[in-house]
């Protein structure tokens, strides 16, 4: 009974309990829940994060592809519109082919020379970023084009097939000769098996220490070409230099070319070889093959020697007398002033440093217009005296002979430096300047007649008779006069001792090597420091015609 009370009674008890326990578990069960919500919660955050990025990146890399799409497309528009010697173009085909297998344009070939001539230190340090050819391949190139002292067979076999292209007035040219200094040193070639750097003249066989430089520029399109060289020592002399030009006025005639002017300084071995081949005042030119060459004197020179003589003396026209000093009194009372009413006459023009009289351009500086009229300015003021506008008119008088000597453009500011044609003023002007240049005279000196202003003369006289023949044979309505000068050779000059950055005094050897280089490839751009303009003047031939001819 006890033991049925004691079931009964926890039999009683057991309901109410288990009811109390289901709450709790329920509550707990709620909490676990609740908890694994959270987890997943807080994971679904992470993947919403995660997938959030992830499209962030995916957008980000959408917009850079979208923006490397459209480069790519201006990329191809631009190669596509590139011309087919462009260097960018041909880079990229160069890079897809291997060493062995690059064949590279002319514009390649061109640019190489031209680098490599420039700086070879330059040139291999950018052949490991460009696809430019090796040095062997460039030497290769180069010796293809054999380089002796004398006129170069090649050019002139070149020049006789060019010609048979070009019109009648194209083939008129000027023969243009001058001397470069080189330094006294003989080399062995031991390709070619020789000694270099040995002249042959009437002495016997001496060390040369100069060259002789031939080339000849169109006078109606500017083109130009060096024909050769001849080394001699302490110069070439007249007689020689007679028997050089006549040979080079053959050949040049044989090529189909028409020598109509040979230009050269005053120096003494050219005033020989005038001399010689018979050249006066009246009769400025000689006959070759019966056809007449007209002689002119280098105008920059002419305008350097007329400064230098008015520095050492007094120029006199009748009563009326010419000073340097008034020049020095006008630099004197102009450098206080500002503005100053010369502003380009400086100390150096008056002083002239060493190398500095060498330079055209001081010269023309300080025998200007600017210059003339400052004068005048100071003489209206009272601040000069009178006498000076004797030398101010001289100054304006030779500006403007120089600037009629110096036209290089069809149109001019300055009347005097317009082309030379039937209409213009030059021949009014020219006959007014040979009869006041003739009546000019030396007060202290021994020598009465300024022979520095007679080359003026002598090119007025050969202008008059050169015109009539290139209008009436030749078909030409105007000529640049600047085209009857030394610049180009000049240029070449400068170009010759600009090889590596700075070869002043090349020797023989070295000369001849930067002699193949410049016609090969064409190289004619003046230093920025050079005693000569630009004469913008073109090659005859250029690389493409010499190596076409060479290797076939």
């Amino acid at each position: 009974m006890f033991l049925s009370k004691c079931v009964h009674g926890s039999a009683f008890h057991a309901g109410p309990l288990r009811d109390a326990r289901l709450p709790k578990r329920t509550e707990r069960q709620r909490q676990q829940q609740i908890h694994l919500l959270q987890t997943k919660l807080r994971q679904a955050n992470k993947n919403a994060s995660k997938q959030r990025r992830l499209v962030a990146r995916l957008k980000g890399e959408v917009n850079t592809l979208h923006t490397n799409l459209v480069e790519a497309k201006t990329l191809k528009d631009t190669l596509e519109n590139c011309p087919s010697g462009s260097f960018l173009l041909d880079q990229l085909k160069l890079f897809a082919h291997k060493k062995q297998g690059r064949r590279y344009s002319e514009h390649d070939k061109n640019f190489a020379l031209a680098l490599h001539y420039c700086s070879p230190s330059a040139y291999r340090m950018l052949q490991k970023m460009l696809c430019l050819p090796c040095e062997r391949s460039l030497r290769s190139w180069l010796q293809a084009l054999q380089v002796k002292e004398g006129l170069n067979d090649t050019v002139l076999k070149i020049l006789g097939l060019k010609s048979q292209s070009l019109e009648l007035a194209d083939r008129v040219v000027s023969v243009i000769i001058d001397e470069i200094s080189l330094k006294e040193h003989i080399s062995y070639n031991a390709r070619e098996d020789i000694f270099e750097g040995f002249a042959v003249d009437g002495r016997g066989v001496v060390i040369a220490n100069q060259a002789l430089v031939v080339m000849i520029k169109g006078l109606k399109r500017g083109k130009k070409q060096v024909l050769g060289y001849y080394l001699s020592k302490d110069g070439m002399r007249g007689d020689d230099l007679k028997e050089i030009v006549i040979s080079c006025l053959h050949k040049i005639k044989s090529t189909g070319f028409a020598p109509k002017a040979l230009v050269c300084d005053r120096g003494q071995n050219n005033v020989r070889m005038r001399k010689l081949l018979g050249v006066t005042r009246l009769h400025p030119y000689v006959e070759v093959d019966g056809e007449k060459t007209f002689f002119f004197h280098d105008v920059p020179h002419l305008i350097k020697a007329a400064r230098n003589n008015l520095k050492k003396f007094d120029f006199a026209h009748g009563n009326r007398v010419f000073r340097w000093g008034d020049i020095v009194t006008l630099y004197e009372k102009d450098c206080v002033l500002k503005p100053r009413l010369a502003p380009r006459l400086r100390r150096k023009h008056l002083v002239l440093p060493p190398f500095s009289p060498m330079r055209v351009c001081l010269a023309t500086q300080t025998l200007s217009y600017s210059v003339s009229r400052a004068m005048m300015t100071h003489v209206a003021f009272g601040t000069m005296d009178e006498s000076a506008l004797d030398t101010a008119e001289f100054i304006e008088k030779m500006d403007q002979l120089f600037d009629s000597f110096n036209s290089s453009r069809q149109s001019s500011p300055k009347k005097h430096k317009r082309p030379v044609s039937d209409a213009s003023i030059h021949w009014a002007f020219w006959e007014e300047m040979e009869c006041y240049l003739s009546r000019i005279r030396i007060l202290n000196s021994r020598y009465k007649n300024p022979y520095c202003l007679d080359g003026w003369i002598d090119n007025i006289n050969s202008i008059r008779m050169l015109w009539p023949e290139l209008r009436d044979k030749f078909g030409f309505r105007y000529i640049l006069t600047r085209r009857l000068t030394q610049d180009c050779i000049e240029n070449l000059f400068s170009v010759v001792r600009y090889r590596g950055g700075n070869s002043s005094n090349p020797d023989p050897s070295h000369f001849r090597s930067n002699l193949r280089q410049i016609i090969m490839n064409n190289l004619t751009e003046p230093s920025e420091y050079g005693n000569s303009e630009g004469d913008m003047g073109e090659f005859l031939l250029k690389a493409r015609d010499l190596r076409d001819t060479i290797w076939t």
